[in-house]
C-alpha cells in the first residue's frame, strides 16, 4: 500500500494517459469522422441546391437539345431493314434522274459501314448517268436539297458538244453516301422519349 502511495502521482499520470488513449482519443476520432461526413453532406446539399436553383435553365437547355436532336434526326432514314432502305433510296434517285431527263446507265451500291457510336449505317452509292449539262447541274443541286442527308463524296463529269450558246451534254459519275439508323432505338434513349 505504501508502494502505491509512494508512486501515486506516477500511477495517476498512467491512468490519465490510459483514459486519454482509450476514451478521449477515440471520441475525438469519432467526432472528426462525423464532422467529415457532415461536411461532405453539406457540399452535396449545396450542389443539389445549386441544381434546383438552376432547374429552369436546365429544363430550357434540355428542350433546346431535344429540338436540335429532332432536326438532326430528320436528316436520316429510319428503315428497319437494309433492303427496304436501299429500295426506297434507289427509287428516290431514279425519280430525280427522271425529273431532270437524265438517262441512268448504272446505280451501284458499293459498300456499307457502321458508325457504331450512333448506330448509323452509311451506304455508298455510285450513279452513272448522262444528259444535258443544265439538267446534270440541277440534278446535283436537287440531291443537295433532299430532306434526308445525301453526302456527295466525289463526282466526275465529262462535257461534250459545247458551243457558244450551249453548255452541251455530260456523261457523269457521282459517288454519294446515304444514311440509315441501324437500330430503331438509340443507345441514349432520346428518340424514344421524344416520339412518345
Amino acid at each position: 500500500m505504501n508502494e502505491l502511495k509512494k508512486h501515486g502521482f506516477l500511477l495517476s499520470i498512467i491512468i490519465i494517459l490510459i483514459i486519454i488513449k482509450f476514451i478521449i482519443v477515440p471520441v475525438f476520432d469519432w467526432q472528426s469522422g462525423k464532422l467529415s461526413i457532415i461536411r461532405l453532406l453539406e457540399k452535396k446539399q449545396l450542389k443539389v441546391e445549386k441544381v434546383l436553383a438552376n432547374q429552369k435553365e436546365y429544363i430550357n437547355a434540355n428542350e433546346s437539345l431535344v429540338t436540335i436532336f429532332k432536326q438532326i434526326d430528320s436528316l436520316f432514314s429510319h428503315q428497319k431493314s437494309e433492303s427496304a432502305f436501299k429500295l426506297t433510296q434507289q427509287q428516290t434517285i431514279e425519280k430525280l434522274l427522271a425529273q431532270f431527263n437524265l438517262k441512268s446507265q448504272n446505280i451501284g451500291w458499293k459498300g456499307v459501314s457502321l458508325l457504331e457510336s450512333i448506330q448509323l449505317k452509311r451506304f455508298q452509292v455510285e450513279i452513272h448517268f448522262k444528259g444535258k449539262s443544265i439538267d446534270v447541274i440541277n440534278f446535283i443541286v436537287e440531291l443537295e436539297k433532299q430532306p434526308q442527308w445525301i453526302d456527295i463524296i466525289d463526282f466526275n463529269l465529262s462535257v461534250k458538244g459545247q458551243k457558244k450558246d450551249e453548255i452541251g451534254s455530260m456523261d457523269g459519275r457521282i459517288n454519294i453516301n446515304m444514311y440509315n439508323y441501324n437500330s430503331v432505338e438509340y443507345s441514349l434513349g432520346v428518340r424514344q422519349s421524344h416520339q412518345g
